[in-house]
């Protein structure tokens, strides 16, 4: 893997930790209410010579089920895609994955995260799944909460110890994702190599289906910000994926001194420390994110060559430091350096 190359202002690794509410763990700016949005599946706008679809989870067929959380899941494919993994993006607590897409005065459809991995050849989907109410606040100082929580909206079961006991399956991570490769794939864009992230390649579904669908997890670039952050770390700690981005996050800790079982400093990691595996960049004056415990720990991180802190105060840094690194285009050319 290629390393990171700082084109801003950053400076050495930064050990991730959170407190306090988050600024931002809710609706972003321009963003609207998961529970608002109705729209058909559509086109949106691209990169050049890209193409983007706009789809809300219910028009993916999920077993027929209505939901609160139906915000648009995003998908974007180069018209000539030169790499073979997949990006998948995870919003925050209370957000949606329209916030990767565009952030209203602060990046466009062209210049947004999204578009850094599409530029760079990769195929890309955001998620737009259940992942509130904030762990963080949920678990409180039961540290052991924090991972069975996160699994419990990554794969849509709860799990014993889960703060969260009324998850709806399909409201997970896994299933959304499952469901939205089998719409492009078989309705959407059938030559454009979506099934290649399912397995067996001619499965049909998820659970309750003739052909249940897995995951090719080797073939996915898993990136979030904020609670997203930590939803990537896990999915990194469960299988072996090609790469974990974490922009903001992981955010939830507590007391301060307490590091959550998932963290990158524990062992069984199935995604292996080191080589740039595990890539992230948070704000410096992000009041969320503390030095004093340890989330990033430097051996994973290759000793700081991908994680990165940054004073930028450009657009609105200034003011919202913890969601400017993942909606700010000022940070675009950093954002590119995170694709292998």
């Amino acid at each position: 893997m290629k390393s990171l190359k700082p084109t801003l202002s950053l400076c050495a690794l930064l050990s991730l930790a959170a407190c306090g509410p988050l600024e931002d763990e809710g609706p972003f700016p321009g963003d609207t209410l998961a529970i608002q949005e109705q729209e058909a599946i559509s086109p949106c706008v691209a990169p050049t010579a890209a193409q983007c679809w706009k789809m809300l989870p219910t028009d993916t067929n999920f077993g027929g089920r209505t939901t609160s959380w139906n915000a648009a899941h995003y998908a974007l494919r180069p018209n000539s895609p030169s790499k073979s993994s997949l990006v998948v993006m995870l919003h925050g607590a209370g957000s949606s994955a329209g916030n990767f897409y565009h952030s209203t005065g602060y990046a466009t459809a062209t210049t947004s995260f999204f578009a850094s991995a599409v530029n760079k050849g990769y195929r890309v989907v955001g998620i737009t799944h259940r992942n509130s109410p904030n762990i963080r606040e949920l678990c409180g100082t039961n540290v052991d909460c924090h991972l069975p929580t996160r699994r419990t909206f990554i794969t849509g079961i709860v799990q014993p110890g889960s703060a969260v006991t009324d998850m709806g399956y399909y409201d997970g991570i896994e299933a959304r994702l499952i469901r939205l490769l089998v719409t492009l794939r078989d309705g959407q864009d059938p030559s454009g190599g979506w099934g290649a992230y399912l397995t067996p390649s001619n499965c049909t579904g998820t659970r309750n289906t003739a052909i249940p669908c897995g995951i090719v997890w080797n073939k996915l670039v898993v990136a979030g910000h904020s609670q997203g952050a930590g939803h990537a770390a896990v999915i990194g700690k469960d299988h072996l994926v090609d790469t974990v981005v974490m922009l903001a996050g992981p955010t939830d800790r507590t007391p301060e001194q307490t590091v959550p079982s998932y963290t990158l400093a524990s062992s069984g990691l199935q995604t292996p420390a080191g080589g740039g595996n595990y890539r992230g960049l948070v704000h410096d004056k992000d009041s969320f994110v503390t030095a004093s415990t340890i989330h990033w720990d430097s051996s994973r991180l290759n000793a700081g060559a991908y994680g990165k802190t940054t004073t930028s105060t450009a657009d609105h840094c200034g003011t919202s430091p913890h969601s400017c690194v993942i909606e700010s285009d000022s940070f675009y050319a950093t954002w590119q350096g995170f694709w292998p």
